[in-house]
């Protein structure tokens, strides 16, 4: 599966995985994405990023345009 390749690559090089942590890849919340995440994070060489979808948030907001 896409978990066990990830975290397989990640114990042989460094890696930078930049993660949505609602959904991961897919369209909806998967408890497997998480524990990869969990499981991704605790090893040395592996820096996790994570980002949050703005979409739903309108360009003009209280502190203008973005």
């Amino acid at each position: 599966t896409l978990f066990r390749s990830l975290l397989a690559a990640a114990r042989i090089c460094p890696t930078v995985i930049i993660a949505n942590p609602w959904s991961g890849p897919g369209t909806v919340m998967d408890a497997s994405w998480s524990k990869c995440i969990r499981q991704l994070a605790a090893l040395r060489n592996v820096r996790v990023l994570g980002y949050v979808d703005d979409v739903q948030f309108p360009n003009d907001g209280p502190h203008g345009k973005r």
